[in-house]
């Protein structure tokens, strides 16, 4: 085989292959969220309750994503809600712990996403 049809094969027929299979693969193991989980719906229609910011951990490379995704542990009424959304690094650095967050919480409160300052 020659070098460019080699190369042709390496860079062009072969990622038209895989990434199909990839994408399937990827869609298949994905959990199937109800809407009323997922951060959108949330932040339209989730109860707006106040909650205190017990702490939060960046869950990828910080410094190469704009947005990065955030766990948060936050006490709302005594309760421990535990929640993953993502952030722009601005609001990040505004975080501090015990200071006090806008949330929306699902009707069984078992998720929760953060109003992001303005």
């Amino acid at each position: 085989m020659s070098q460019p049809a080699a190369l042709l094969l390496l860079f062009v027929v072969l990622p038209l292959v895989v990434t199909p299979i990839v994408v399937a693969i990827v869609v298949r193991r994905s959990p199937d969220l109800p809407p009323e989980y997922r951060t959108s719906w949330l932040l339209e229609h989730g109860e707006p309750v106040s909650g205190e910011l017990v702490s939060w951990k960046n869950k990828g490379p910080f410094l190469l994503d704009g947005r990065p995704m955030v766990a948060f542990v936050v006490l709302v009424a005594g309760e421990r809600l535990d929640f993953t959304q993502s952030v722009p690094r601005h609001v990040v650095g505004e975080l501090s712990e015990g200071m006090t967050l806008d949330v929306r919480v699902s009707p069984d409160r078992r998720a929760a996403a953060m109003i992001l300052p303005e």
